[in-house]
């Protein structure tokens, strides 16, 4: 299996007044992901996350190295690269079946295929019966749903999730989580997840890349062997602990070596 988007020798430097040298967040990251893979990515507050998956994205420039999709370079935003952003992005004029259905009218689908698409979506994602409904009515877990299906009906190669889950509670969040991780199997979705939960990390990725502290690097890269499917009950499994524990030990001796640093 090859990789469908690859990093490779990434940096990324921001000019600052305070330092000539610039602030630099990221530090030569490489990695992949594979074809229909779950991947996540955390790391220490502040170790570049969020730039790391803008860059992805191609809504950054890195300043060395680059991002490659089915290897092509990314500069800019790519149809073939979906993302969903940790604030629900409705818009709250439109219905649900409105909102999930706006880029394929942006693109000119007619009406009644349309209509097939975003009743296919709407039931993948378990909202049927709220289609008229606008998204003030809905959940907090039910926009992001929405948000979610909005994405998954443009067909992209790689969707991108940063924080997607963040404003959720922990029930939700947890719902949410092994729901999208339904969807990703059944639709043989290749999804890159950023995230500082590590429960979440390990309960829905197939490998886990760890980063250091800023700059970012990559410290550690983890395959998880849990059992599919997964479910609530994944989480009292040893190997979930373990998974977790390995993972707190590497971003524990980060905290360790910015203490000494400083």
């Amino acid at each position: 299996m090859g990789f469908v988007i690859e990093i490779r020798g990434l940096s990324k430097v921001y000019p600052t007044p305070e330092r000539p040298q610039g602030l630099k967040v990221l530090d030569d990251i490489a990695f992949g992901v594979e074809e229909g893979e779950f991947l996540t990515v955390v790391g220490p507050s502040g170790c570049g996350k969020t730039t790391l998956l803008e860059i992805m994205a191609g809504l950054r420039k890195p300043t060395s190295g680059g991002i490659y999709l089915d290897g092509r370079m990314i500069t800019d935003p790519d149809p073939a690269i979906g993302i969903v952003f940790q604030e629900e992005s409705t818009f709250p004029w439109l219905t649900v079946e409105e909102n999930i259905g706006f880029g394929l009218r942006m693109k000119g689908v007619g009406k009644d295929e349309r209509e097939r698409q975003v009743q296919e979506v709407i039931d993948l994602v378990e909202l049927p019966g709220f289609e008229k409904r606008y998204p003030f009515e809905l959940s907090g877990g039910m926009r992001q749903r929405v948000s979610l299906a909005r994405t998954i009906i443009m067909h992209p190669r790689v969707i991108l999730m940063d924080e997607p889950f963040g404003a959720l509670d922990e029930q939700t969040r947890l719902t949410l989580g092994l729901e999208i991780l339904r969807i990703a199997e059944r639709t043989q979705s290749t999804i890159a997840l950023i995230t500082h939960s590590i429960n979440e990390a390990v309960l829905l990725s197939d490998r886990i890349v760890v980063l250091t502290r800023r700059p970012g690097r990559v410290k550690s890269v983890i395959p998880s062997k849990l059992a599919k499917p997964r479910s609530v009950d994944t989480l009292s499994d040893a190997l979930f602990a373990k998974l977790v524990g390995q993972i707190w030990k590497d971003l524990r001796e980060e905290g360790y070596r910015e203490r000494d640093e400083d």
